[in-house]
């Protein structure tokens, strides 16, 4: 009886394995950091923000605001 059951279990597994999609194509694409920079960015002169980024210089004690 558990040789039966054991048999069952293992077809429907290679069952349910087999009926997965693995397609590459189909998968979501992530974004790159890039793609997420200018995003973010066209958000922002979109909704007229202004974007500051201050770069400290440790060594000659300066910032710089880009």
């Amino acid at each position: 009886m558990k040789t039966i059951l054991l048999m069952i279990l293992l077809s429907f597994t290679l069952a349910l394995v087999a009926c997965t999609d693995n397609n590459e194509g189909d998968k979501d694409v992530e974004p790159t950091a890039q793609e997420i920079f200018e995003q973010k960015f066209d958000f922002l002169e979109a909704n007229n923000y202004d974007l500051e980024i201050k770069i400290r210089n440790h060594q000659i004690l300066s910032d710089t605001v880009v």
